[in-house]
């Protein structure tokens, strides 16, 4: 990410390209209705920051919000909005584990979605906005209760290390590579340990 966030009425996202944005708490506001009302987003972005927030603030609640799956932009060359999120969740006065730092990481929540684009153009379901991953790059999708990862033609997603040739089943903190970007794939629990200070 370069440049400063585009900030309005409180959501705050990169401001390369109109794809997922990064929703704050704003009281009244239905990011999923404004999505839907902008064709902009399918698939809401947080940076790990905000979901510790989250957490905090809704307790038992927060798995029947934010349920199901997640792919987790490690941090990278990208940095995160860190000043413009934190006023956006109400200021300096946010708990440590919940202040956005310079190790933050980007989080796409899949839910429970069965079908989801990832690339760098505008209208896959979750925007990778870097220089080295193509505009069209995978898919993941649910198959049998379990999801699975596919590479887009022609284009390479090492799996743990290893180059995908055919799709295959993902597990819990499996790592996609795509260009420079890391990618982990993560169910609630995993998501959760992230938040951990």
């Amino acid at each position: 990410m370069q440049g400063a966030p585009r900030v309005d009425h409180g959501i705050v996202g990169p401001p390369s390209h109109g794809g997922n944005l990064l929703f704050a708490d704003v009281p009244g506001f239905d990011f999923r209705a404004k999505a839907a009302q902008t064709r902009v987003v399918t698939t809401p972005s947080y940076l790990l920051s905000f979901v510790a927030l989250q957490a905090l603030r809704l307790g038992a609640k927060f798995p029947q919000r934010y349920g199901g799956a997640w792919l987790v932009w490690e941090p990278g060359a990208w940095q995160p909005p860190s000043r413009s999120l934190v006023n956006t969740m109400g200021g300096t006065g946010s708990a440590p584990a919940t202040t956005p730092t310079h190790t933050d990481a980007l989080c796409f929540h899949l839910g429970h979605q069965g079908h989801v684009k990832v690339g760098r153009a505008p209208d896959n379901d979750c925007v990778v906005s870097d220089a080295t991953v193509s505009r069209h790059h995978l898919e993941v999708f649910t198959q049998e209760s379990a999801w699975w990862v596919k590479a887009a033609e022609g284009r390479q997603v090492a799996l743990n290390g290893r180059v995908l040739r055919t799709p295959f089943k993902l597990s819990p903190h499996d790592k996609l590579q795509l260009g420079d970007v890391m990618l982990a794939f993560e169910d609630l629990s995993g998501l959760l340990a992230r938040t951990k200070p």
